[in-house]
């Protein structure tokens, strides 16, 4: 008796979040383009870490008329850097998509003059 409650809960759940799924997929099916993350890197030194250097992520991508940053510390999973522990975002809105574009750019060019590095490709096997 208890087992079959336990499955109705469980399909009851599973139904109503499919539903929540499809109506929040209208919103995503309409969007013209794919949202594209450029995500970079940094690793350097820092003296105030215990083995002197420091590993930092930070990924920007713009929703039309909206940017979206997000940076923290970096963890190496697979050979790859990612996220690691907490992280920061910072969403700003602008009143023309060529705005938000040119805030995009700017961005991204300063990251670099800074020593950022974009994310490498995954290596695939030869």
């Amino acid at each position: 008796m208890f087992f079959q409650q336990r499955q109705d809960r469980r399909r009851l759940v599973n139904r109503e979040a499919r539903r929540f799924q499809q109506s929040t997929d209208t919103g995503r099916a309409q969007r013209e383009t794919p949202l594209k993350k450029r995500t970079f890197f940094f690793i350097g030194e820092n003296r105030n870490t215990k083995f002197g250097l420091s590993a930092k992520i930070w990924q920007i991508w713009r929703e039309e008329k909206t940017v979206h940053t997000r940076w923290g510390p970096a963890r190496l999973r697979n050979r790859q850097p990612v996220f690691g522990g907490w992280r920061q975002e910072w969403k700003r809105s602008f009143r023309s998509e060529e705005a938000a574009k040119r805030c995009l750019e700017q961005r991204v060019s300063a990251k670099l003059s800074k020593g950022y590095k974009p994310r490498p490709a995954l290596r695939t096997a030869d």
